[in-house]
């Protein structure tokens, strides 16, 4: 059977019992508007239903799939959980993420929170006061102590002693109120210059209108700084002045 062509301009189809007339341009435009299958490019504002949000395969990710996903913007994104990134390198100096890593690494540690400059830390002198002949000096409240005696005082002991006060330095002065006895200091005092009593403690003045004068440092022992039976208070004596 031999086939032959057929030339129009136009084509007539039944339209449910109306002639509709079509033309061949048409019908050649119809096609060339349509996307191929193979790699198409897309113009306008294409849509696609939306997947699910736990979808994981190769649908279309509209807009809305996207947003449910609930990921961080690039401008100012608010983090939560545990936020992950790329440790920098030791001594990066640039605007990168600092990780809890880089951080240790380069050795920026937070101030112990017993020196913050309080307003007793910086030079303030405490009043303190004796009972039943026990003195305690607390490092964590001040530096510098002012003890006006009214008793003998047998038992002077420390509180907050540790690793954290290593460094501290002040003074504690003695106002006598009348000829009170001073001593009983903690076994972590060690003096300078003493006359041999405990630790080389000094002979205190208990005079009545006199003064003694302390001064000290904190300091611990450069292997074990962190025991509290390694840290010691330094301290030397003024002693026998007037008010």
């Amino acid at each position: 059977m031999a086939y032959g062509k057929i030339k129009a301009d136009a084509i007539i189809r039944d339209n449910s019992g109306s002639d509709e007339e079509i033309t061949v341009a048409t019908i050649v435009g119809l096609d060339s508007s349509k996307a191929p299958l193979a790699s198409p490019t897309f113009t306008g504002t294409p849509a696609a239903p939306t997947a699910a949000t736990s979808t994981d395969t190769t649908q279309i990710a509209t807009t809305a799939y996207v947003k449910a996903q609930a990921y961080a913007t690039l401008a100012s994104p608010t983090l939560t959980g545990t936020p992950a990134a790329p440790t920098a390198s030791a001594g990066t100096n640039t605007t990168q993420i600092a990780t809890t890593a880089y951080v240790q690494t380069e050795g920026f540690t937070k101030a112990a929170t017993a020196n913050e400059w309080t307003a007793g830390q910086r030079g303030e002198v405490t009043n303190i006061d004796s009972s039943s002949g026990v003195l305690a000096i607390d490092f964590d409240a001040s530096n510098n102590f002012l003890c006006i005696t009214t008793e003998n005082i047998t038992d002077i002991n420390y509180t907050n002693l540790d690793e954290d006060m290593v460094g501290q330095t002040g003074s504690i002065f003695f106002q006598y109120g009348g000829a009170h006895t001073v001593g009983g200091w903690d076994t972590e005092t060690r003096w300078i210059g003493g006359t041999g009593g405990t630790n080389n403690a000094p002979t205190f003045t208990a005079t009545n209108g006199q003064c003694d004068r302390v001064d000290y440092i904190i300091v611990g022992d450069r292997d074990t700084p962190s025991a509290r039976a390694h840290v010691r208070v330094q301290m030397v004596a003024s002693l026998n002045y007037a008010d």
